[in-house]
């Protein structure tokens, strides 16, 4: 395989911004926001660096709109899933959310990188804001299938759907680092860690005790 960089795209052609924007996403992923160059990314996306700072001011202003993009792309694919298992056990709907973020990792490796594996000014708050709605919408979703069991869901019900999202995430960072073969079983550890703290939150039936009576 040929080590040279693509060619150019040619005068009459003009990038787009996710054009652009792809060619940061697998450059930051790669090499790290810090050690990036505007003459990396402008290769990466064959452009010239005047075209690149044209659409961008700086290296920050084509991160912070990268990670943009990629948290949205996240949660739309989070939620269409998530949406997908409305209504279906909860064991379902936690395994729909393990399995979710794992599918979003392997089909954006870059993506994810970028969102969870680099740090940045502005980089923090992005990703908790992403993370608290993603914890918001999972929790929505065990509480009305709990009730929906007759339970009354407990307090900690946003303690759960917190470890489901924090789970996921450091189950696909160790995936990264693991063989291919090892993912499934990596989604499935996950998975049956957080549904063994859900099924703390299912009150237990009380138990039917014999009782015996003083004969008359």
């Amino acid at each position: 395989m040929s080590s040279e960089p693509a060619p150019r795209l040619s005068r009459g052609a003009r990038p787009s911004d996710d054009q652009l924007l792809d060619g940061a996403r697998a450059v930051f992923a790669q090499v790290g926001v810090t050690a990036a160059s505007m003459e990396q990314i402008a290769d990466a996306a064959r452009c010239t660096k005047p075209t690149l700072y044209a659409h961008f001011r700086s290296k920050h202003a084509i991160y912070l709109a990268a990670l943009r993009r990629e948290l949205n792309r996240l949660q739309a694919w989070l939620f269409n899933a998530y949406d997908q298992a409305a209504g279906r056990p909860a064991h379902e709907q936690i395994h729909t959310a393990m399995a979710a973020i794992f599918d979003y990792a392997e089909d954006n490796p870059d993506g994810f990188r970028l969102i969870f594996t680099t740090e940045a000014e502005g980089h923090l708050a992005a990703v908790t804001e992403l993370i608290t709605t993603i914890t918001t919408k999972i929790a929505e979703l065990i509480r009305a299938e709990l009730t929906a069991l007759g339970h009354k869901p407990d307090d900690d019900l946003h303690a759960v759907a917190a470890l489901t999202v924090g789970t996921a995430i450091a189950g696909v960072q160790q995936a990264f680092q693991a063989p291919p073969q090892k993912t499934h079983e990596l989604l499935e550890l996950a998975t049956r860690y957080t549904e063994h703290a859900l099924t703390m939150l299912i009150p237990r039936q009380p138990q039917q005790r014999d009782v015996q009576h003083d004969p008359a």
